[in-house]
């Protein structure tokens, strides 16, 4: 009994470490940042969860057991929230992408033709990232994902965005003004 509540401590604390961890390495790889802080999500909730489980066989009462289920069962409601907050905020502040000495953070789309997409936010919010006052789309061509093909400039206060074309090295080879 006394090793299982070890080991469920041991699980929340490892979980909480990846985050911290996650959050002081910064930008390598955002998949596997992002797998990371997923991992340690699911690690916190069942080390709650079984911290609960363990402590429930020590009770003997029928309506001691029924308060004690609710009571942990809002716990952990308490603590995925809580770790849903943790997972916006880390992820919010994460910036994978230096354009014009300003740091972004990049979301990937694949298109239906082949072509990668990535729109890249100064202020990337979870819920509503399209709706940001400016943001960076970069369109690659199918077979070469190193150079961008153009990357087009959106602001919210401009009526036009500013489109850079690149060539296959990755130079600027054009820029235009569009409405």
């Amino acid at each position: 009994m006394k090793k299982k509540v070890i080991f469920s401590i041991v699980l929340i604390i490892a979980g909480i470490l990846i985050v911290i961890i996650n959050k002081i390495i910064g930008n390598f790889n955002w998949h596997l940042r992002s797998d990371f802080i997923w991992l340690a999500s699911f690690m916190i909730t069942f080390g709650v969860f079984w911290l609960g489980i363990l402590s429930l066989k020590d009770v003997k009462k029928e309506g001691v057991k029924i308060f004690f289920i609710i009571f942990w069962t809002l716990i952990i409601i308490f603590v995925g929230f809580v770790e849903f907050l943790l997972l916006c905020w880390v992820i919010k502040t994460t910036s994978i992408k230096k354009i014009d000495d300003i740091k972004y953070c990049g979301v990937e789309y694949e298109t239906n033709r082949l072509r990668k997409n990535v729109y890249y936010y100064k202020e990337y919010n979870i819920f509503a990232y399209h709706e940001t006052k400016e943001h960076i789309e970069e369109f690659y061509d199918y077979d070469d994902y190193e150079h961008p093909l153009y990357r087009e400039y959106y602001d919210e206060n401009s009526r036009c965005k500013v489109i850079y074309e690149f060539d296959k090295s990755g130079n600027i080879t054009e820029i235009k003004e569009r409405e």
